[in-house]
């Protein structure tokens, strides 16, 4: 049984580039377009992409930052 892709590039792949596209500072809405604009999938979640950067990091330290404003959800590339 093979399983239709919904975009040509998973959503794990979009974050890699995603995150490798951001400045040093950057919003988590910012994020997750670029993202999106990537995949060119525009109805996917937000925590989704963010859930999938969150899994980056832990698997490897090339992909650090930590949240400098939790209200705003900005983020620093560390």
């Amino acid at each position: 049984m093979s399983f239709k892709r919904k975009s040509e590039i998973s959503v794990l792949e979009a974050a890699k580039l995603a995150y490798n596209y951001m400045p040093a500072e950057f919003s988590a809405l910012y994020f997750a377009s670029v993202a999106k604009e990537f995949m060119k999938r525009y109805l996917i979640h937000d925590g989704t992409i963010l859930r999938r950067l969150r899994e980056i990091r832990a698997k490897n330290t090339g992909f650090n930052y930590r949240v400098i404003d939790n209200e705003r959800s900005i983020y620093q590339k560390i």
